[in-house]
């Protein structure tokens, strides 16, 4: 479980340290550095991942993280971990630092650090037990951007494992696998599915034929796909291409949830898009019962919505903002100077959309609000 993170010279973070939950949300406007902070998560289990056997420059080049006019990024991760019995817990801490001058093929440094031991340090990339004990305490984290295009469209499995990418593609056979290999876990999606949106009915897939390309240039091959259909109040067999896109990204969360290997760190990007304000609620109250579920689960979301903050302690809400030279100034929502005294007037979202985000820069009032008005 991930306790905080500290981003130094990651993108247009010049030092931000955020307290994380297991259920965390950053709210704040277009371009504040919210995206980053789920980036800077996500490179860090990126740089840990099994086999991995350089920095993922093409997902995160150094160009596109390192802060304009810093030459070196830090990301830093405080949380604990689970020691035989369970109840007992140690305390660890990961820093990974990148040199924009280093050399392409291996840079930067890795360090580990558990309680109050000396934190020892190695270069990336690395395979040693230093690695290895980064990636266990780090987990797997899941970075999703869903694209209800991406989530609708026939995909086939192309190894023995069903996984979902992180615009949605491969939804379809993901849903297939479970339904033939995982009927449990499958029937959990379809139950999850209907609690967020009653009028589905049923989750199915047909096979459908779809061309793919070959190793030659310009020649494809026929194979069958899985197409997703889901049987609505409205009608039966409906194609996912013609389903709300909310229900599919609904649906596409719930796969990765559910799936055979669910990660233990889920990061999402306009969690609330394209659901109507009770389905957000909704949504929120089923993440939270997956976690009281599975210990050690932890979602961190990005939204715009107050309806979904509305879900939410102030203690779980992050605001995002930009100074006027670009980088960001990030602030707990509860340590509002107000936050205690409206918190029983006000729910979250009401509470946010009346303070504002200025406070986060020190540019407010911090009496923005009057238990009068």
């Amino acid at each position: 479980m991930l306790d905080a993170i500290t981003l130094t010279d990651f993108k247009n973070h010049a030092h931000t340290h955020i307290r994380l939950s297991p259920l965390t949300l950053l709210v704040g406007p277009n371009g504040a550095g919210k995206t980053g902070v789920l980036q800077g998560l996500h490179l860090a289990s990126e740089v840990l991942a099994p086999g991995l056997r350089a920095y993922p420059s093409d997902a995160y080049p150094r160009d596109g993280v390192i802060r304009r006019g810093a030459d070196r990024l830090s990301l830093k991760l405080d949380g604990r971990y689970s020691l035989p019995p369970p109840s007992q817990s140690s305390e660890w801490m990961i820093e990974i630092a990148v040199s924009a001058t280093s050399d392409g093929s291996s840079f930067g440094t890795l360090g580990v650090a558990v309680a109050d031991a000396a934190m020892q340090q190695g270069k990336l990339p690395n395979n040693s037990l230093l690695a290895e004990q980064a990636r266990s305490a780090l987990g797997r984290a899941a970075y999703l951007r869903l694209n209800a295009r991406r989530l609708a469209e026939p995909s086939y499995l192309e190894s023995a494992s069903a996984r979902i990418d992180s615009d949605g593609t491969g939804l379809a056979s993901t849903i297939a696998h479970l339904m033939t290999y995982e009927r449990d876990r499958f029937a959990e999606i379809e139950e999850e599915l209907r609690s967020v949106v009653p009028t589905v009915d049923r989750i199915r897939v047909r096979r459908v034929p779809q061309k793919r390309p070959t190793t030659v240039v310009g020649k494809y091959q026929s194979v069958l796909a899985d197409e997703l259909v889901l049987d609505m109040r409205s009608g039966d067999s409906l194609s996912a291409r013609f389903v709300s896109e909310g229900t599919l990204i609904v649906l596409g969360l719930l796969a990765v949830l559910e799936g055979t290997e669910c990660p233990s760190l889920i990061l999402i990007d306009d969690i609330d898009q394209a659901l109507h304000p009770r389905a957000q609620a909704q949504l929120v109250r089923l993440l939270r019962e997956l976690i009281d579920d599975r210990p050690g689960l932890q979602v961190v979301a990005t939204s715009h919505s107050p309806y979904l903050m509305d879900e939410l302690a102030t203690s779980e809400v992050w605001v995002v903002s930009a100074r006027q030279d670009g980088t960001a100034a990030a602030a707990c929502l509860a340590d509002h100077p107000d936050a205690e005294r409206f918190r029983d007037l006000l729910r979250t979202g009401e509470f946010l959309s009346s303070v504002g985000e200025d406070w986060v820069l020190g540019e407010g009032p911090g009496d923005a609000l009057r238990p009068d008005r």
